[in-house]
């Protein structure tokens, strides 16, 4: 396998993880606004504060992966851009 194909391959298998990155990021954006409809109509409890807390951790946290990601995709693409 040439370099071009490895790069290929490397960037397809990143692009695959951005994918269902994104459908975990979408899925705790909509349990966030479920804890925030929550506060407003008065039915919290520390239980879904703590939730809130910890979502709001995690939706940073996977957020600044999928950055990371896109950003070494692009590294990626510059590299197979100077192979050809």
């Amino acid at each position: 396998m040439g370099k071009k194909e490895s790069l290929q391959k490397k960037i397809d298998q990143i692009e695959n993880n951005l994918k269902h990155l994104r459908a975990i990021l979408l899925a705790l954006y909509s349990g966030l606004v479920w804890v925030i409809y929550a506060i407003m109509e008065h039915k919290t409890g520390k239980e879904i504060l703590v939730l809130g807390g910890v979502g709001i951790i995690i939706t940073f946290s996977i957020f600044l992966r999928t950055k990371f990601l896109e950003n070494e995709v692009d590294n990626l693409i510059e590299q197979l851009e100077k192979e050809q």
